[in-house]
């Protein structure tokens, strides 16, 4: 199915927050966990559950503990299991935002930054080994983990309506799928820490739309609590 960026004026001003877990069924399931882990098939089950929609109007995290299969889902419409392969659990989602408040947060990011070689177009790369190669260091990436991620989220953080309080980094990955067309690379790290709202209908904004690429695989959805 083809991924269609949602434009943000058909963000919901309600919606679902859902957690969806693998249904038990024996080998089936066990074939459809394994299916699942390779990122793509995820994608596809998960847009199933919204029958008819021609747009991603949803964004997911899978769960890293427990061996079944299972995600945190927001979505404009609530998740129809027509197939019974899930275990659905939903509830009307309609965050009341304000300037000021504080909140924890999660988030899953593919990070990239752009740049541009002289007669090139701007290439989408990988922020952690960005890092790396324009330090000119050839050893392992951790050093580079904390301080290119946190650069990436503080850069993004104005537009998407908070301030980055605190944040720890880590979880790098890169990942490769196998898609409709081919082999798809990204990476992702993962972000938890505090955030305070400076601009409410941004931020809101955000937990419609997520930040960063690579939604339809499980990244850009900011999970968040107030503190």
């Amino acid at each position: 199915m083809e991924e269609k960026q949602v434009s943000g004026a058909e963000s919901p001003a309600v919606g679902w927050f859902s957690l969806i877990r693998l249904r038990n069924s024996g080998g089936a399931a066990e074939r459809l966990a394994r299916t699942c882990q390779e990122g793509y098939a995820m994608h596809q089950l998960i847009w199933r559950l919204f029958p008819g929609e021609k747009e991603r109007r949803f964004l997911y995290r899978t769960m890293d503990r427990g061996e079944d299969p299972a995600c945190y889902v927001v979505s404009a419409l609530e998740p129809q299991d027509t197939e019974e392969i899930w275990h659905v659990q939903s509830r009307p989602y309609h965050p009341r935002l304000q300037v000021g408040d504080r909140m924890t947060f999660a988030l899953r990011a593919n990070p990239v930054v752009a740049r541009k070689t002289p007669g090139s177009r701007s290439v989408r790369h990988d922020v952690v080994m960005d890092a790396k190669k324009r330090a000119a260091q050839s050893n392992g990436v951790g050093d580079f983990v904390d301080l290119s991620g946190k650069e990436w989220l503080e850069s993004r953080a104005v537009q998407n309506g908070f301030r980055v309080d605190s944040v720890a980094v880590e979880g790098y990955r890169q990942h490769r799928l196998r898609g409709r067309n081919g082999e798809i690379r990204f990476s992702t790290l993962d972000f938890e820490g505090g955030l305070t709202v400076t601009d409410q209908d941004l931020f809101r904004r955000s937990l419609w739309m997520g930040i960063g690429p690579a939604k339809g695989f499980g990244c850009g959805l900011i999970l968040i609590k107030r503190r």
